[in-house]
């Protein structure tokens, strides 16, 4: 019997002493910072921020500073673009003055023709127009005849070829065709104030009239 109670009396003190380890800090338990302490202690580090009204007035003279300083600033910007530009355009002018953008051996790096080619090129022109406009005539295609003769008169409307011939071409297609017979008339009018007495245009004027 005293044996049992000797084993019980040694159970009783293993629990005791097991409950006096549970007691013990639990190694687990993180220990109290800024960070994971009490909610009390974390509102009692923090400083309570005030903030105090501000003033109609003082609004206003932010925005009247604002506004100044964008005055300011554009002026400046205004004032730098107008000295710097003339500065630009005239760099770049005497930058690129004498420049030629026309490639070499092109058409347009040729040398402008002088006063006398000019004029030998329009005579050219001139006694194609003719050649090409007696042709038509021969077919009896007056309208064509009538164009290029204009196109000569164009080019020297004092010569009396192109002149005699239009009124030609006038008088047949007003013959034929019963067409053109009032601008005839004008044209034989103008030259009977360039060549007066030609016995050639009083002739076709008296076929106009």
């Amino acid at each position: 019997m005293f044996g049992s109670l000797g084993s019980i009396k040694a159970m009783i003190d293993s629990l005791k002493g097991n409950k006096a380890l549970l007691r013990k800090k639990n190694p687990f338990k993180k220990d109290r910072s800024f960070l994971n302490g009490d909610r009390m202690d974390f509102k009692q580090s923090r400083k309570k921020i005030t903030k105090a009204p501000i003033s109609k007035e003082a609004l206003a003279q932010v925005r009247q500073k604002t506004v100044l300083e964008r005055k300011k600033h554009f002026r400046q910007t205004l004032l730098l673009t107008v000295v710097a530009m003339p500065i630009i355009v005239l760099v770049v002018f005497f930058a690129f003055r004498d420049f030629s953008f026309v490639f070499p051996g092109s058409r347009f790096d040729e040398p402008k023709p002088t006063p006398s080619e000019l004029l030998a090129q329009k005579k050219d022109k001139y006694l194609f127009y003719l050649k090409d406009g007696d042709n038509w005539l021969q077919k009896k295609k007056f309208h064509n005849a009538i164009f290029q003769y204009r196109k000569a008169t164009e080019l020297f409307p004092s010569e009396y070829g192109a002149q005699y011939r239009l009124a030609l071409a006038y008088s047949y297609q007003c013959q034929y065709l019963l067409e053109g017979c009032e601008e005839g008339k004008k044209v034989i009018t103008n030259l009977k104030t360039q060549f007066p007495g030609d016995p050639a245009v009083d002739e076709l004027s008296l076929i106009l009239n």
